[in-house]
């Protein structure tokens, strides 16, 4: 049996819901929460489509995350994950505490 494919707003809102923190009792779900290097990589991944999305000049390990996230998104959708991620992780949002890794110094 084949599953549906998944839409571009349920994807959109799983993330939202992991970068709030909110936990939904999936096996993914538990490997996430238990993968920090895989987190940490997510993160690193996500801030650079963010960057992508404002038109900021990537650094080499952000275009290679970008591009590895165009083999499974479309352009468009890689945008819209970042300001997603720009959005729940911006200081207003989270005030002095992030769930999300943020690569350092940024």
């Amino acid at each position: 049996m084949s599953e549906s494919p998944v839409t571009t707003e349920e994807r959109l809102s799983r993330l939202r819901a992991q970068l709030s923190g909110a936990r939904s009792g999936t096996k993914r779900d538990l490997r996430m929460r238990l993968s920090h290097g895989g987190n940490t990589l997510i993160g690193a991944s996500l801030h650079a489509a963010a960057r992508n999305a404002k038109g900021l000049e990537l650094t080499e390990l952000e275009q290679l995350l970008v591009e590895a996230m165009g083999t499974v998104l479309a352009e468009e959708e890689i945008a819209e994950f970042g300001r997603v991620y720009q959005e729940e992780t911006s200081p207003q949002r989270r005030g002095n505490y992030s769930r999300t890794p943020s690569p350092a110094g940024r």
